[in-house]
């Protein structure tokens, strides 16, 4: 027997029957256990960590399975003391409850991994298999039953869904009554006023999600979104891709948010018509998040608010005759993000972007390109003053060249790591050309305002001004990859070398 600190004679080690065995005995002992019961991978894996790792001699399980007499390539002490990665313990759940996936690749207990991803749940859904970790979803395509609540991370609740199918034709497709199965997929709501009904008539009106089904032509220029004392989240969400995103064309405002909500608009072509002055998206006291969609040509600007947190992800706002984006108060954050070709009517004006007092700016990765101001003198990014800590990092900012305005008049605003047309160029490492010399780098999509790299040769006069840092986007406006390692040199602006 062995000793009660698990100690033994020379030449021999403590099993896990408490028993002294010797050394070469107890590592066939050990190889032949773990790959009882096992797949052919985790034999292999597990064979090779403990023939590899006998050298580095035999531990006390004792004294803890993560072991001080272990290394840190294999920190585990199996039942029969000898060290190795994880593929030696019973279990990764007994060593610790929130690491309980034996990862074969790296040898480690790890939240989860791409066999394991179902080990994610709650407000960490998401298996980060670069990390092995679970992590809250990002993007609403992780949650293909409903969608990502983008603040908490979680998935929203695949019981509150509702679908809609635009119909104008009378087609029969669509229904106008409320209740039953009215919603359904196989029975959609005709506008999305009769799914808000749906949604606020029931005990708890948050959270639901509303799915537009491609197909149908929208007779409802106008998503009227009110809020109310009580928080509430909301999601929009067009189904399919890029090519098939619900087109809404109106003159006036097309979605209008206001009151404690926080609403997700994903893959939308808002689209204006005719010429009266209001912005396409209007947020008052809320809190908005525009992905992979559209907003263009309108009148006004693209986006309006106050007292609104927003966020543009992966989307372009472009070709309005007025500003892209104006806020008087509030929040902005825009992450691959096209701001392009606003403000050119000279009975309008704007620019790209138009800020009040105080709004907290916080840019990265986006480009703003080709924006004019014809009433006033900044053309990409003007502020009275911004909050404290504003930032714009690795973005492209060029205005248009027709005359000499302003690029960018915004106290407070520090731009960093950026290919700038001048501007306020108040940060380090950027990149000053003049904006018909950056606009040579790049070739634009007429409908969408797209500005991308019109190629190899152009994106690397530039490739090494940007970097990119944890907590970056890991991939362009399109999914093109970012280099996903800390502080390593990268293109500007929202597209990306493919």
């Amino acid at each position: 027997m062995c000793t009660n600190g698990g100690g033994c004679d020379p030449g021999l080690v403590c099993s896990g029957d408490n028993h002294c065995m010797d050394d070469n005995a107890t590592s066939t002992s050990t190889s032949t256990s773990t790959t009882s019961g096992s797949d052919a991978t985790s034999t292999s894996s597990s064979t090779t960590a403990t023939d590899s790792d006998t050298d580095a001699g035999p531990c006390d399980p004792n004294q803890g399975v993560v072991n001080d007499a272990c290394p840190p390539e294999t920190p585990y002490c199996s039942a029969s003391g000898i060290c190795g990665d994880c593929s030696v313990l019973v279990s990764c759940a007994a060593v610790d409850p929130e690491k309980a996936v034996c990862d074969l690749e790296s040898g480690q207990c790890v939240q989860c991994n791409a066999d394991e991803a179902s080990a994610c749940k709650g407000d960490a859904p998401i298996c980060d298999e670069v990390v092995n970790a679970c992590v809250g979803c990002s993007d609403h395509s992780q949650c293909p039953n409903s969608a990502c609540d983008l603040v908490s991370g979680a998935c929203m609740d695949e019981a509150k869904v509702l679908y809609v199918y635009g119909d104008d034709a009378n087609s029969g497709n669509c229904t106008e009554s409320i209740g039953g199965n009215s919603g359904s997929k196989d029975n959609p709501y005709c506008t999305l006023d009769f799914a808000l009904t749906h949604a606020k008539g029931k005990m708890d009106p948050s959270g639901w999600t509303f799915r537009l089904l491609p197909g149908g032509a929208w007779p409802q220029p106008y998503f009227h979104i009110p809020g109310g004392m009580t928080p509430a989240t909301y999601a929009v969400i067009a189904e399919g891709n890029d090519s098939t995103a619900a087109e809404i064309e109106s003159a006036l405002v097309v979605v209008d948010i206001k009151d404690n909500l926080t609403v997700y608009l994903d893959n939308l072509d808002i689209v204006g018509v005719g010429n009266t002055n209001l912005p396409k998206v209007k947020c008052l006291y809320a809190r908005v998040f525009v992905t992979r969609s559209r907003i263009r040509g309108g009148a006004g600007a693209g986006i309006g608010g106050s007292n609104c947190e927003l966020h543009v992800l992966d989307s372009t706002i472009s070709q309005n005759k007025s500003e892209g984006i104006e806020l008087t108060s509030g929040k902005l954050m825009l992450r691959n993000a096209f701001i392009t070709d606003n403000g050119h009517d000279p009975n309008f004006g704007g620019g790209g972007i138009s800020l009040g007092t105080a709004v907290a700016v916080d840019i990265a990765y986006s480009s703003i390109v080709m924006n004019h101001n014809n009433l006033g003198a900044v053309d990409s990014i003007g502020c009275t003053k911004a909050a404290a800590l504003s930032t714009v990092r690795n973005s492209i900012i060029a205005r248009s060249p027709l005359v000499d305005n302003e690029s960018v008049a915004c106290p407070n605003l520090v731009i960093t790591d950026s290919l700038v047309d001048g501007g306020e160029m108040s940060g380090e490492g950027n990149v000053k050309m003049a904006p018909e010399d950056i606009v040579k780098l790049l070739t634009k999509e007429p409908v969408t305002g797209v500005y991308r790299w019109k190629g190899p040769d152009q994106a690397m006069m530039v490739n090494d001004i940007a970097r990119w840092l944890d907590g970056d986007p890991r991939s362009d406006f399109e999914g093109d990859p970012r280099p996903v390692v800390n502080d390593t040199p990268d293109t500007p602006g929202a597209d990306a070398l493919p």
